[in-house]
């Protein structure tokens, strides 16, 4: 993730809340939790703020993972990151702990 953020950099590609928006929602398509948890550290990393389309596709990514501790913990630090809770994402966490049989 960090050498493809590189590249986009050279390349002049703008990292914003949109290019790690599609990032993160390609790890949710290919169900790898664990290459949108590295995307989601180096948007803090390059002081990109996250917002609620970021945070569906990381708890998303983490659910079709079926690491529903991950989501639960990114669905936790949404305040932190001051990204309001709202229905989406709610469902998408629910359905975390479904998918990991804690529902």
């Amino acid at each position: 993730a960090l050498q493809l953020s590189n590249a986009m950099v050279s390349f002049k590609v703008e990292l914003n809340t949109i290019t790690f928006g599609a990032a993160l929602s390609a790890c949710d398509f290919g169900s790898k939790w664990e290459k949108a948890l590295q995307w989601c550290s180096v948007m803090d990393r390059s002081g990109v703020r996250s917002n609620a389309v970021t945070v569906n596709a990381a708890v998303g990514t983490c659910r079709q993972g079926g690491k529903w501790e991950k989501a639960l913990q990114l669905f936790g630090a949404l305040s932190l990151i001051k990204v309001e809770s709202n229905i989406i994402i709610s469902n998408i966490a629910i359905g975390a702990l479904e998918r990991g049989g804690e529902w």
